[in-house]
């Protein structure tokens, strides 16, 4: 059995480039499943996963501001997610969401994180 969150994304940018998936995607899905956690990009037209990060391969989940607007500066609040690739190379992506949403994402996040943690430790 698996549980999921879901946010609805503005914009997704990731600072190398290198995941070229990731850029039509606007969802953000969080799946709680037996098999390990994972983050979830999807475009809502489309059913099909454009990117998969495992919960365990986040390091830092990290609120940021950015300006936003030409007339009127406004600040919009942004998640920075630091995360190993599958060849090991650290990655960091900043998702936009509604910003009444961004705390709960950071906690629900780095709460999964700890979570699969201690999962792996009383394992070993």
């Amino acid at each position: 059995m698996w549980l999921m969150s879901e946010y609805i994304l503005k914009t997704i940018k990731n600072e190398d480039f290198l995941i070229s998936d990731i850029k039509h995607a606007n969802i953000l899905i969080i799946k709680y499943t037996d098999m390990g956690n994972v983050l979830e990009f999807r475009n809502r037209n489309d059913a099909n996963i454009q990117f998969k990060i495992p919960i365990r391969n986040i390091e830092t989940v990290e609120i940021t501001q950015q300006d936003t607007g030409w007339i009127k500066k406004t600040k919009d609040k942004i998640i920075q997610i630091t995360f190993k690739d599958e060849q090991g190379q650290t990655r960091i992506i900043r998702l936009n969401p509604e910003d009444n949403y961004v705390e709960d994402i950071q906690k629900e996040l780095i709460q999964l994180r700890r979570e699969e943690f201690n999962k792996d430790s009383k394992y070993w």
